[in-house]
């Protein structure tokens, strides 16, 4: 796991993962109430942060694709 990695560089680290609709997120990390954001990003629907305030990094991708039962 990535996260455990830290503690490797930088000592224990102390997290807390709290899973919220984007929206929610991101008022969270612009209010100073959260230091980090990861979260799904379509481009149809852009995430509302100001790229000159904010470093963003692509972590991963995947492929969604509909299946019937």
């Amino acid at each position: 796991m990535w996260v455990a990695s830290f503690s490797t560089q930088f000592g224990q680290v102390r997290s807390k993962l709290d899973a919220l609709n984007t929206q929610d997120a991101v008022r969270r990390l612009v209010e100073g109430r959260c230091d980090l954001l990861i979260a799904y990003h379509c481009p149809s629907q852009p995430l509302p942060l100001d790229p000159s305030c904010y470093q963003m990094l692509v972590i991963g991708q995947e492929i969604i694709a509909p299946c019937r039962r």
